[in-house]
């Protein structure tokens, strides 16, 4: 499922408004770990007007449904709306994790 090429790991690698989504994300958790269990209870806002921005979980069980193999849970992030048409990416959860983490602290170095 989700391949991201090495420079995908690095934020630096994403155009503005991934980075922004990323941010939102970080927002978004205020602080608490991601983790599954919050994706079903969080809105994202999204940072464009008329956009919407969903992060869904699969777990190794809902995977395994699909008949696809994989060695843990996915995070789907997609953003609709009339700049991104659909717009859709797959991380495993570190990845994901980095890059939130990696977007707060910038934001935070910024505002200093």
């Amino acid at each position: 499922m989700p391949y991201l090429p090495m420079e995908a790991k690095n934020l630096d690698w994403w155009p503005e408004f991934v980075r922004e989504i990323f941010m939102e994300i970080g927002r978004t958790l205020a602080g608490r770990p991601l983790r599954p269990d919050f994706v079903f209870g969080i809105e994202i806002k999204a940072p464009w007007p008329d956009h919407k921005v969903t992060l869904s979980y699969f777990s190794l069980a809902d995977l395994a449904a699909e008949d696809l193999e994989e060695i843990e849970g996915v995070y789907v992030l997609e953003a609709t709306g009339p700049k991104l048409a659909g717009a859709r990416w797959e991380f495993y959860q570190r990845h994901l994790d980095f890059l939130v983490g990696e977007a707060i602290r910038r934001s935070s170095l910024q505002s200093s």
